[in-house]
């Protein structure tokens, strides 16, 4: 038989669900508290959940965009050509040019579907 290790996958901020859910249980509305014992069959508590895991996706997509903004916006700041490339037209290159890569990859995650991950 196979073992399967699972991983806490709560999102940080879900906290919302239980507390939403105490309150519809301890409600002094007859009706909110019937909804409530509904809950996992109506698929709120999925529904809940899941909204919890996009919010917690987009906080960590805007975290990691703005981290890799700034360190290439620190770098582009530095840049001692940067007057010569702009009245040229010339391109700058980052010192490590996959972190223009890793910035599309951060806020553009149909690309990662697309290849199959």
């Amino acid at each position: 038989m196979p073992e399967y290790l699972h991983l806490d996958f709560r999102p940080r901020n879900a906290g919302w669900i239980a507390q939403l859910q105490t309150r519809a249980r301890n409600s002094s509305s007859q009706k909110v508290r019937a909804r409530y014992e509904t809950w996992a069959e109506s698929g709120l508590g999925q529904l809940a959940l899941s909204l919890a895991t996009k919010l917690e996706v987009r906080d960590r997509v805007a975290r990691r965009f703005r981290d890799l903004m700034q360190t290439l916006l620190a770098e582009v700041d530095g840049a001692e050509d940067l007057g010569y490339l702009l009245e040229g037209g010339y391109v700058f290159t980052p010192g490590d040019s996959g972190i223009l890569y890793d910035t599309c990859a951060a806020v553009d995650t149909r690309c990662i579907g697309s290849i199959g991950f």
